[in-house]
């Protein structure tokens, strides 16, 4: 009797263990998954938002199509939707430098650093809106900033050459913009909700 009950025991404690190892292979992967998609929300977004990426998307879409009110129209709504959205506040800021509201630009701009001061464009956008301004001092340090985190961004070595440009003449004269330009950058994929692509850039080309 001894013995089968040894037995009955090693089973038992067989069994218990297989079934941990089971139950370990379920639960482990699901919270690896659920650890993988917190991970993955997007920076500068505050949580995922579907509809604000949508409407974030149509306004990089209008934009690039010339029609820069229905672009902020679209953009607003993002924001409406998400406000902490940083890359749709970076897009705000470009257009309303395009549509000459450069005082406004500069708060959007703000909101967007304030959210994630990484973005390059939004540093670009501030010295862009800053020079239009003939805060020139001010547009350097925002230019030098968008450098400093991408020094290839185009827009943001014209704002800085155009600061100093303007600083070495001790002028405060605001240059007057001719051609609007805009450069894009993919948008957001919905699908799994993460920022693949970086915000759009809209600069004014000047003289």
């Amino acid at each position: 009797m001894t013995k089968m009950r040894q037995r009955s025991f090693v089973k038992a404690v067989i069994f218990g263990v297989l079934l941990f190892i089971i139950l370990a292979g379920l639960v482990l992967p699901a919270a690896a998954d659920s650890n993988a998609t917190a991970s993955q929300t997007p920076i500068g977004l505050g949580g995922p938002n579907i509809d604000a990426i949508n409407a974030y998307n149509q306004g990089a879409d209008l934009a690039s199509q010339g029609n820069y009110t229905g672009a902020l129209q679209a953009t607003e709504k993002a924001l409406s939707l998400q406000p902490n959205f940083s890359l749709a506040w970076t897009q705000e800021a470009g257009l309303l430098v395009v549509l000459g509201r450069d005082n406004e630009a500069v708060s959007a701009a703000d909101k967007a650093i304030a959210g994630n001061p990484n973005i390059s464009e939004a540093w670009a956008n501030r010295a862009d809106a800053l020079n239009n301004l003939g805060k020139y001092q001010d547009a350097l340090q925002s230019a030098d900033k968008a450098i400093a985190l991408d020094p290839t961004l185009k827009a943001a070595q014209d704002s800085k050459k155009l600061a100093e440009a303007m600083l070495a003449q001790g002028t405060q004269v605001i240059p007057v913009p001719t051609t609007k330009v805009a450069a894009f950058s993919p948008g957001i994929p919905v699908a799994g909700l993460t920022i693949t692509g970086f915000l759009v850039f809209f600069g004014r080309k000047r003289k």
